[in-house]
This record gives structure tokens, sequence and C-alpha cells, in this order.
């Protein structure tokens, strides 16, 4: 396998996951029978302080030095990543879903007003967390709101900081100038959701950004 396709088969792995994780929802959702899996990894509960003094809290999920970032939407809240999370952490991902300042309990500059907000400066907070504690690569899955985020974050990052970049419906990106991010990226060009069965079909464009080795 060469190295381009391998590099592409580890950036759609988490995608993989993460669509699984969808499907089974949904069959759990509209299959009452289906008993729920007792085994769910446990959350450890935890904070961290971002660049500028905001307080970040977040759930930190699984083991290994594989890490992954979940940055939520406007209209939800870390605990919305749980089942995903949990699924990801029992593939040996390290995952941390975090709440945005403004969002739970995480509070700091600006946190008033979501549309100002330093936004960015929280999914980098969570990504050196995971540095810190042992990740040798981390991969940031930013969803509407929160995929608008991470790509200010691979920006804004410094090079190899991020190391993946997946944005589901991600906000303002006609606005972004993307041959900045400083990563492979997955970027959301379309979901379309089939009524009826209750699944959802994602199609991706796997792209290298120019500035990967500034």
């Amino acid at each position: 396998m060469t190295a381009m396709k391998r590099c592409a088969f580890q950036a759609l792995m988490p995608v993989v996951i993460l669509g699984a994780c969808v499907a089974a929802a949904q069959v759990r959702r509209t299959s009452p029978d289906v008993s729920s899996d007792k085994t769910d990894s446990k959350v450890e509960h935890v904070s961290f302080a971002s660049e500028d003094g905001a307080l970040i809290f977040a759930d930190l999920y699984g083991s290994g030095d594989r890490g992954v970032v979940l940055a939520h939407g406007g209209q939800f809240t870390k605990e919305s990543w749980q089942p995903q999370a949990q699924r990801l952490s029992k593939e040996g991902y390290r995952v941390v879903a975090f709440d945005f300042r403004g969002f739970g309990k995480s509070h700091g500059p600006g946190d008033s007003d979501m549309d100002t907000a330093p936004t960015q400066l929280d999914v980098l907070a969570a990504v050196r967390y995971l540095r810190s504690s042992g990740a040798q690569t981390v991969a940031v899955i930013g969803g509407s709101f929160g995929g608008g985020a991470a790509a200010d974050a691979s920006i804004t990052s410094k090079p190899g900081e991020i190391d993946r970049l997946i944005l589901l419906a991600a906000e303002g990106m006609a606005h972004r100038n993307e041959s900045k991010l400083r990563c492979w990226k997955l970027l959301h060009e379309m979901m379309q959701t089939m009524t009826g069965s209750g699944f959802h079909t994602f199609v991706f464009g796997l792209t290298k950004s120019r500035s990967l080795k500034s």
C-alpha cells in the first residue's frame, strides 16, 4: 500500500466508524427489541484551559496514542457525541468530546456570543490536552458550528498539531481560505437523509492542504 493510500485509509477510519455509529443508533431507535450495550466505555470528566484563559469542560473516553477531538454543533453539547465517542474508544481511539465556551460549564472570554467567540482556541485546547496526555496523532471531527471552529483551529494551529480534519456540514467554509488548513481534511460535501429507513448517507472528498508542510 502506498504512503498516500495508507494516509487516506487512516483518515477515513474515524468516518467509517462514525457512519457505523449513526446506523447503529438509528437501528436501536427503530427497533425496541434490541438491547442496549452494557459494556459502554467508561467516561472521565476532565477540564483544561485554553490559551486565552477559558476553562473548557470535556468528557474523555478510551486510551491509546490515537486521539480524536469531537466538536459539537451550535444546537448540541458534548453529550451529543456519546454514542460516537464510545464506538471510537472501543476501536482504540482516545476521544475528547468537549463543550465550547458558553455551553455547559465551559466559560471564557467572549462566551456571551457564540458567533464572535474565539472558539478555535477551545478546539486547540482539546487537541493540546490529548497531545499532553500521550496522543501521537490527533484528528478533529467538527459538525456545523463545530466544523467551522475546527477549520479555524487548523488554520491557526502549529504545523503537526492536528493530523486530520473531518468537517461535517461545517459553517462558513465559503469564507475561509481552505489552502491554509494545516492537515489532511475530509470535507463534507453532501448529506442526504433517507426518510423511512432513518439512515444517513455521507459523501466526502479527500484533499491535501497545500500548506501541509508550511
